[in-house]
């Protein structure tokens, strides 16, 4: 068995999990079944039927609506921590770990609660500090450490300067220390 194979077993069992969460998810996101029913490529009365439990959903619907789900912000939260969610699976097909983007996205280990009060300055100054200490840690100069988060919008555009500026002051800073030791 192939590490990309899914047994009919487990298939059913995540099947089955899926099933009475799908009004839950549904009411999540706020679509229709009308509206919802397209995107998987199955009719309305098709997705009722599945919705009520009246028919059992095939393993393309289940994976569709994984993918919906999952890519939803309004349901993401609710569908990995249910027992529908195929971790196994997941891992699986990555040689036995979670892909980073199936993990909880998180700041040095702060929770999403907090992380999602937070207000643009707060995260700008977050992301600043995260530069400067890739910096620190690192042996690329200090154009490329600002290329290197300038796409990940980690630094406003217009502070670009200012980045460079800080880098080249922390690595003085460190080479002085270092020269005093």
């Amino acid at each position: 068995m192939s590490d990309f194979t899914v047994s009919k077993e487990e298939q059913n069992r995540l099947i089955l999990a899926l099933t009475p969460m799908l009004q839950p998810l549904r009411a999540k996101v706020g679509i229709s079944q009308g509206e919802l029913a397209p995107i998987l490529g199955i009719s309305r009365q098709t997705y009722s039927a599945i919705e009520c439990e009246k028919r059992l959903m095939s393993w393309n619907t289940y994976m569709s609506l994984l993918f919906f789900y999952d890519n939803n912000d309004g349901s993401r939260e609710f569908l990995r921590a249910s027992d529908a969610y195929p971790r196994d699976m997941i891992k699986s097909f990555n040689a036995g770990k979670m892909p980073r983007s199936a993990e909880k996205a998180q700041i040095a280990g702060i929770p999403d609660e907090i992380t999602e009060k937070l207000d643009e300055m707060a995260l700008h100054a977050i992301r600043t500090v995260v530069m400067v200490e890739y910096a620190r840690c690192t042996d690329n100069t200090d154009e490329n450490v600002v290329r290197s988060f300038g796409s990940l919008s980690v630094m406003h555009p217009d502070a670009v300067d200012t980045g460079v500026r800080t880098v080249k002051s922390i690595r003085r800073k460190n080479r002085r220390r270092a020269e005093r030791k």
